[in-house]
C-alpha cells in the first residue's frame, strides 16, 4: 500500500512539473515576442502608422486597390505582414468569398432567427445529435406560431434543396417535421460550425457596406507561434485607414475549452481586449456578462454582434481599450 501511494504521489509531482514547465516555455516565448517587437505594452498595440505595416516606406494609401468582391480588399493582404511581424508563421488560410454565396440567405436566416425561434434551434440540434448516424429525426411543431412554422420550413426545404439534408418532409396536417442530416464533409463542416463563422463575416461585411468602408480579411488562418505549437484564427478584419485588426472567434459551443487558449493569444498578438472578440452562438446575457468580468477577451453572442461591431468601425472610432 505504501509503495502505490508513493508511486501516486510521484506521478502526481511529475504532471505537476509538465505543467509549470508548459506555463514556463509560454511565458518565455511571450517574453521574446515582446522584447524583439517592442510593439506589445499590457496587452495593447502601439498605434503604427498604415505604411509600417508593410515594411518599406510606400504607403498603403498611394496604391488603388483591387476589390475581392464588394467591399473585401484583394490587394496584398497587410493582415498577413501583421502576424509575421509578431512572429507568427502562417501555414495556410481559408478564401474568403465575398457576399452573395449560394449559402448566404440561408445563413443569414439562421443567424437572425436562432435566438427568437426555439423551434429553430431544436432544429439544428437535432440535426447535430445526428449528424454522426445520418439517421431521420421528427420534430412535432404543434402550438408553434404559423410565422415560426414557415421560416423554419423554409430553411429546411432550402438546406434540402442544396443537399445538405439527405431527406426532409413536413406535414402540414400532422405539424410534423422529418429529416436527416447529409453526411458528406462539406455537410457535417457547415453544421458543426462554419455556418456561424460565415454568419459573423455576413455581420461584418454588411455593416462596412453601409458606412462606405472597404477592408481587408484574413479566414481560418493556421499560424504556428513563437512556441512552435499550432493554432487557427477564424477571422481578422483591418478596416482600411486603421492599424490595429479586429480579431473574431466563433464558437456554435464548448466555449468553455477554449476561452483560456483565446486570453493567452490576444497576449501574444498584443490586441486590446475590446478588439479580441469571442462570439458564442446562443449565449445568455447574464453569461455573457459574467465571462466579460472574468476573462481578457470581449464575449458577445450573436444579438449583440451588430452593435458591437458598429461601435468598432464606425468611422469616428478611436481605438480604446
Amino acid at each position: 500500500m505504501y509503495k502505490n501511494s508513493l508511486h501516486d504521489h510521484l506521478r502526481e509531482i511529475a504532471n505537476t512539473l509538465a505543467i509549470l514547465s508548459a506555463q514556463v516555455q509560454e511565458l518565455a516565448s511571450l517574453y521574446e515576442l515582446q522584447k524583439t517587437q517592442g510593439e506589445v505594452n499590457q496587452g495593447v498595440v502601439e498605434q503604427v502608422p498604415l505604411m509600417d505595416l508593410s515594411g518599406s516606406g510606400d504607403s498603403l494609401a498611394t496604391v488603388e486597390p483591387e476589390k475581392n468582391g464588394e467591399g473585401v480588399l484583394a490587394d496584398e493582404n497587410p493582415l498577413e505582414r501583421w502576424l509575421t511581424k509578431r512572429g507568427l508563421e502562417i501555414l495556410a488560410r481559408s478564401s474568403v468569398r465575398p457576399e452573395g454565396d449560394d449559402l448566404d440567405p440561408i445563413v443569414r436566416q439562421m443567424g437572425d432567427h436562432y435566438a427568437d425561434m426555439a423551434s429553430l434551434r431544436s432544429f439544428l440540434a437535432e440535426i447535430r445529435r445526428k449528424q454522426d448516424s445520418g439517421e431521420e429525426f421528427t420534430l412535432h411543431m404543434r402550438g408553434v406560431r404559423s410565422e415560426e412554422i414557415a421560416k423554419v420550413t423554409h430553411i429546411g426545404t432550402e438546406l434540402y434543396r442544396l443537399a445538405l439534408l439527405a431527406s426532409y418532409d413536413y406535414s402540414k396536417v400532422s405539424k410534423r417535421l422529418r429529416a436527416a442530416p447529409a453526411r458528406s464533409g462539406h455537410a457535417i463542416n457547415f453544421f458543426t460550425g462554419q455556418w456561424f463563422e460565415r454568419y459573423v463575416f455576413l455581420k461584418f461585411s454588411r455593416i462596412m457596406r453601409e458606412y462606405n468602408r472597404e477592408f481587408h480579411a484574413l479566414h481560418g488562418v493556421q499560424v504556428q507561434l513563437p512556441n512552435g505549437s499550432g493554432a487557427e484564427l477564424d477571422w481578422l478584419f483591418l478596416p482600411q485607414g486603421e492599424t490595429v485588426p479586429i480579431w473574431i472567434e466563433a464558437k456554435t459551443g464548448n466555449y468553455q475549452m477554449h476561452i483560456h487558449k483565446y486570453e493567452r493569444m490576444r497576449g501574444m498578438l498584443g490586441l486590446p481586449i475590446s478588439r479580441s472578440l469571442l462570439v458564442v452562438l446562443g449565449l445568455d446575457e447574464r453569461t455573457v456578462g459574467q465571462l466579460n468580468r472574468l476573462h481578457a477577451l470581449t464575449v458577445v453572442n450573436e444579438t449583440g454582434l451588430e452593435h458591437l461591431l458598429r461601435d468598432l468601425v464606425q468611422p469616428s472610432n478611436e481605438v480604446v481599450d
